[in-house]
């Protein structure tokens, strides 16, 4: 191979590299994001409108565990009912059909396009920041046969806590795992069972956010390619000459 040749091999090769880079579903702010959100300090500073979702799948069905604030809830059901400023596992109980409901008209999944059902395995008072309790309810999904893909779409609390986020983590049946975060602007997260499936791999792409920093460093990346392919055209016609 001629040396212009493999000048053009590098740069195509470091273009290709920088886009599976970024293809990549790593969000390392988030889980440090929604950690700070729960610290005391912010949480005597602000009203907290933050919740989390782990989601695992599994080859049979995947594993829901939704964690939401009393407080963010209280607007839709109140779960203090002594009205002593706790919640307590037996106050959540009392209500536990209402919040089956309310989960279950503002959380759907479907697999391969077909709604899955959801049960209602338990629930619980978590801490998931320092002295900050939540409910944590734990919702088992069961596949009916082999998919490929799913659509969850959460609908959850934006009616009447329009700031409110949800942090996920997935953790697909490799065990490798992914972040995100849902919001009123995004709602629908889309996973697949096999996370370098060809459908997996061009969703990433379609995601990926680029600084605008590199934007100038691939338009001369670029042009400098077209002038190597020009060049080398251009030798193989002096070469064919003589």
């Amino acid at each position: 191979m001629k040396a212009p040749k493999k000048v053009a091999a590098v740069m195509s090769c470091t273009i290709v590299c920088f886009i599976l880079t970024a293809a990549l579903p790593v969000n390392p702010l988030l889980t440090s994001q929604a950690w700070r959100l729960l610290q005391p300090e912010t949480a005597k500073a602000h009203n907290l409108d933050v919740g989390f979702s782990n989601i695992t799948l599994r080859e049979d069905g995947l594993r829901y565990e939704l964690l939401l604030l009393p407080d963010e809830l209280s607007p839709i059901l109140n779960l203090d009912l002594n009205r002593d400023g706790a919640v307590t596992i037996e106050e959540a109980n009392q209500v536990k059909p209402d919040l089956e409901k309310f989960v279950a008209r503002s959380l759907s999944i479907k697999a391969d396009d077909a709604d899955l059902q959801s049960n209602f395995e338990s629930m619980e008072i978590s801490q998931q920041g320092p002295g900050i309790p939540m409910v944590k309810l734990n919702f088992d999904y069961t596949f009916e046969k082999k998919i490929d893909e799913l659509f969850i779409t959460y609908d959850l609390l934006f009616n009447v806590s329009p700031l409110h986020r949800n942090f996920a983590t997935v953790t697909s049946i490799d065990g490798s795992r992914k972040e995100h975060n849902f919001d009123k602007n995004n709602r629908i997260l889309p996973l697949y069972m096999d996370p370098n499936s060809p459908k997996a791999l061009v969703n990433r792409l379609i995601k990926i956010k680029v600084p605008l920093w590199i934007l100038p460093i691939l338009l001369l990346v670029a042009g400098a390619m077209i002038t190597m392919m020009i060049y080398l055209t251009r030798l193989r016609k002096k070469r064919r000459t003589k």
